[in-house]
């Protein structure tokens, strides 16, 4: 399991070693994110939205 995937060649690791790619979004809008590493420039498996409360996203990961 990796925590924290920034690149692409990371998620393909992550992949062939049998894992997904979850994309958890929406706590970072207006934040600066031109960092390279912050590009995103892969698909992920799967988008979970975090803006609502923790109760919210605790709910939509059931």
């Amino acid at each position: 399991m990796f925590e924290d995937i920034r690149f692409a060649n990371e998620a393909a690791a992550n992949r062939n070693a049998g894992g997904v790619v979850v994309l958890i979004a929406g706590r970072g809008v207006g934040m600066p994110g031109d960092h390279p590493s912050e590009a995103f420039e892969f698909a992920a498996d799967f988008e979970f939205d975090n803006s609502g409360s923790s109760a919210d996203l605790e709910a939509t990961l059931r």
